[in-house]
């Protein structure tokens, strides 16, 4: 079952201390911050999730702006990308066939944190998956949530998540 929580940390914080955690969804949403974003609140929530996440070993999955999130909480950067709004897009993974996802971002990875690799590219090499190399931590840049019906892949790959 999963508890939506709110962008105030003092709520956030009683929610984590009294309700038992299996795992956290960063969603995506708007930018973040220093890349130009206006909802400061939201950074402050996804900060404090992932460190949870971190500290208590607990699986997460960020999703579009909470894989910018990850990235940017363990010393990554993004940079700003064309023809990645609105559209479909070929992604390659490590492992496995290449397929279509969805695409709603115009910031992407610009450096990964040393903890991470990639988990697939897009075909002008912008890395639209990570995984942190030790923790339960994983982000992608599309959305699994807006496709009907779910893709078999996406499925997979939360519940590999989640266990």
């Amino acid at each position: 079952m999963g508890i939506p929580v709110p962008n105030h940390m003092l709520t956030l914080a009683e929610i984590i201390k009294s309700i038992p955690i299996d795992g956290i969804l960063l969603t995506g949403g708007n930018t973040p911050e220093a890349y130009g974003g206006n909802a400061p609140e939201r950074d402050a929530s996804d900060k404090f999730l992932i460190s949870y996440a971190a500290n208590s070993g607990k699986p997460l999955l960020g999703v579009c702006r909470g894989m910018q999130s990850i990235l940017l909480y363990f010393g990554g950067s993004l940079r700003k990308v064309e023809g990645h709004i609105a559209l479909r897009h070929t992604i390659v993974p490590e492992s496995g066939d290449s397929r279509f996802v969805n695409s709603y971002h115009e910031y992407a990875p610009n450096t990964l944190p040393d903890a991470f690799l990639p988990g697939a590219y897009t075909m002008d090499k912008v890395v639209e998956h990570i995984f942190h190399k030790t923790l339960p931590i994983t982000g992608i840049m599309w959305h699994p949530e807006r496709e009907k019906p779910f893709v078999k892949e996406d499925v997979n790959l939360v519940r590999a998540v989640f266990k």
